[in-house]
């Protein structure tokens, strides 16, 4: 794209430029990092320490960012380096400064790739081969397979279709990217950011509906995990490792609950000694330093800022536009999705085919490409619902991906 025309281009209107900033920072970040950091940090604490670090840091920030942004774009500026020359007034040190800016987006943009091929691989299987999906070992070996995980060089055999994927991916971001700022990225979001939230919503409710998929673990349902995510007191069964003596979560018990705790006091003293109860409040959470520094990274990442994307993004922003409003908007999109439907869907189904100490003892990874799959195949209709997830989750790597590109252009 040509320099004249990138200063010529710009959104067509607000709704145009909250969906793509929106769709900029929902992401893998949200439907995948999120939920396994809130699963790691015992739900509640998490949500406390990550809704203060939005409010006080996130949200001003990133109209920091909209702000400095807009002003660049007027001067002629459409990247980090050119707004802050212009900005300071052609200061050498600030402009070499805002190079960073764009080597960030640009180096996580070729880790993103593989995982949005990954996405995409994943759709398809879910459409072709739901039953590989079936038993834990078969997930496991599906997705150490696909991804290249068994050895070196295993992604690119010809059987395995992932470097096709790839090459795929490339050419529908760059395509997207090509057609510009209002004709590209701006058609891009608003036809397909309305698309994803609808898609969130349908696999929301089917997973609040599952209950208890297994009557013979009544402690792992879909309440026992909303609890979990959103109790900041919790009072968790702990069994010590009879190798190593450190103490694992076993599962968590509701203290409103009489007859459940009961039965977990009854299980603890016929233990002899190998399990306990304990309490975890609210105040033990928040004093872990690791939370506090997990939550404002979660926060940035989800937020696109301190990276260059929403700085970019705010260049093309006509000067009638109340970016206050734009910002605030645009946070909003994302957190419902993260919050709202991300964490209020991926957390749940987690605990309720593998209960508490599963759920906090899976990553990322595992969460979105293991875990999940397993409990769609499960549900039943998992060619449905298992496909649309995997459909969310590229849609949500797309719109994520070509902002990182946007800025290296």
């Amino acid at each position: 794209m040509s320099s004249s025309k990138a200063q010529q281009d710009e959104w067509s209107g607000k709704i145009g430029v909250i969906l793509a900033v929106a769709g900029s920072a929902v992401g893998l970040g949200n439907f995948l990092r999120f939920p396994g950091l809130a699963a790691q940090y015992g739900g509640g604490a998490f949500m406390v320490a990550y809704g203060l670090m939005l409010v006080l840091v996130g949200v001003p920030v990133a109209w920091a960012e909209w702000s400095i942004g807009r002003r660049g774009g007027q001067m002629g500026a459409h990247c980090a380096p050119g707004v802050f020359w212009y900005l300071t007034k052609g200061s050498r040190l600030w402009k070499f400064l805002g190079v960073l800016a764009v080597l960030g987006p640009s180096s996580v943009a070729f880790y993103y790739m593989v995982v949005e091929a990954w996405c995409c691989g994943y759709f398809w299987k879910m459409l072709t081969q739901p039953e590989v999906f079936a038993t834990a070992e078969g997930t496991a070996q599906t997705f150490f397979s696909f991804t290249g995980m068994y050895g070196d060089g295993s992604a690119l055999l010809s059987d395995n279709g992932l470097l096709w994927i790839v090459g795929g991916v490339i050419l529908l971001n760059l395509g997207i990217i090509y057609r510009g700022i209002s004709k590209g990225i701006e058609m891009f979001s608003r036809w397909f950011m309305p698309i994803l939230l609808l898609i969130s919503l349908v696999l929301l409710v089917r997973i609040l509906c599952i209950g208890t998929p297994d009557p013979s673990y009544p402690d792992r349902s879909i309440e026992q995990g909303l609890g979990y995510m959103w109790n900041p007191s919790k009072v968790l069964v702990e069994e010590q490792d009879r190798d190593s003596g450190e103490w694992k979560t076993v599962s968590m018990v509701s203290a409103s609950h009489r007859g459940a705790m009961d039965e977990a006091v009854r299980q603890v003293e016929m233990s002899g000694g190998t399990r306990r109860l304990t309490e975890v409040t609210l105040w033990d959470g928040l004093k872990n330093i690791e939370l506090w520094i997990a939550a404002a990274g979660q926060v940035f990442l989800s937020l696109s800022v301190g990276t260059g994307l929403i700085l970019t993004y705010a260049s093309y922003v006509r000067k009638k536009e109340d970016i206050a409003l734009s910002g605030l908007s645009a946070a909003a999109s994302n957190e419902v999705c993260e919050v709202g439907i991300a964490g209020m869907m991926t957390v749940p189904a987690a605990v309720a085919f593998l209960g508490v100490a599963g759920a906090a003892g899976q990553g990322t990874f595992a969460l979105g490409f293991m875990v999940l799959p397993q409990a769609f195949a499960k549900m039943g209709s998992s060619v449905i619902f298992g496909s649309l997830f995997f459909l969310l989750l590229t849609v949500a790597a797309v719109t994520s991906y070509i902002s990182m590109m946007q800025v290296v252009l």
